[in-house]
């Protein structure tokens, strides 16, 4: 088993009361959550853009990589075929574009 500390924090009486029922709400609790919120830092090695209001640049490579656990390589033939399809499509007419 990890080892594991305490942590405390600072936050308004009534916010969280309210965060640990919607919390529960959703079958988890403070300690999760905050070990998610962690966990993420730890893996993005910044704050989630949800918290900073930006959205960096990201690679698209790295997105496959992070999300899907693609390589270079597999994205890049995945791309193509994706293309290829698209451009049959359009020329047998079945592909309906919406502006």
């Amino acid at each position: 088993m990890l080892a594991t500390i305490p942590v405390q924090a600072r936050i308004p009486a009534a916010r969280l009361k309210k965060v640990r029922n919607i919390l529960a709400s959703m079958g988890t609790d403070t300690s999760n959550v905050i070990n998610m919120f962690f966990a993420q830092i730890e893996r993005d090695r910044r704050l989630p853009p949800e918290i900073t209001g930006t959205i960096p640049a990201e690679d698209g490579y790295e997105y496959a990589r992070r999300e899907y656990g693609l390589t270079r390589e597999e994205t890049d033939s995945f791309s193509a075929s994706l293309h290829e399809e698209v451009a049959r499509a359009r020329k047998k007419g079945t592909l309906v574009e919406i502006t």
